[in-house]
């Protein structure tokens, strides 16, 4: 969850819970926001200037990007997640797919165990999206972020549950939909995933 700075709260525990953002290259814009940065209106992919005022008025605590320490937490957290599947398909920096066939137990039980097994090993908080394609995972990714009741868990097993999330979830947040898509998806009055 908001793995950058996650990655800078590991070192300095003290800031868990606090407003943070992290900056991109030279400083030139905002690339991650802690949640309470997020509640706080800071938008993502900013320019720094232009979010100065908002970062002094909070107090907001600011960080440089350090790919290299971001790379090394991210090995870390792949190596720990790859012990729980036989397939895995690493898709970013902060975003790994795994296959949960035959794994024994809950998909829901699995899923807390992935979260408390990345936490242990690397003290980095998790949400975990299972579902039956990499879209819906992304959706229920997001969701067991945004929705407390889930614990970071959120196991769309059911067609209630998809259709559920599918007509809550706007055009803008599935995944391979952008801006462009979005807005003429919506000329066409398509404006959830539903």
């Amino acid at each position: 969850n908001s793995f950058y700075a996650s990655c800078e709260e590991i070192f300095r525990p003290d800031l868990r819970g606090k407003p943070i953002i992290v900056l991109s290259n030279n400083d030139g814009c905002v690339v991650a926001r802690s949640k309470a940065a997020k509640a706080l209106g800071v938008p993502d992919l900013k320019a720094y200037f232009e979010v100065k005022p908002l970062i002094e008025k909070h107090g907001i605590i600011v960080f440089s990007s350090n790919y290299a320490l971001y790379g090394d937490i991210s090995q870390r957290v792949m190596a720990t997640l790859s012990e729980y599947a036989q397939q895995v398909e690493v898709y970013s920096i902060d975003e790994i797919f795994l296959e949960t066939a035959n794994i024994g137990i809950s998909l829901q039980d699995y899923g807390q165990r992935l979260k408390q097994a990345v936490l242990g090993a690397t003290r980095i908080n998790v949400g975990v999206g299972i579902a039956t394609t990499k879209t819906l995972a992304k959706l229920a990714n997001r969701a067991s972020k945004d929705i407390p009741k889930l614990k970071g868990v959120c196991v769309l097993e059911h067609e209630e549950q998809r259709r559920w999330l599918l007509k809550r979830a706007p055009t803008q947040k599935i995944w391979g939909v952008g801006s462009k898509l979005s807005q003429r998806l919506a000329q066409l009055e398509i404006v959830t995933g539903w």
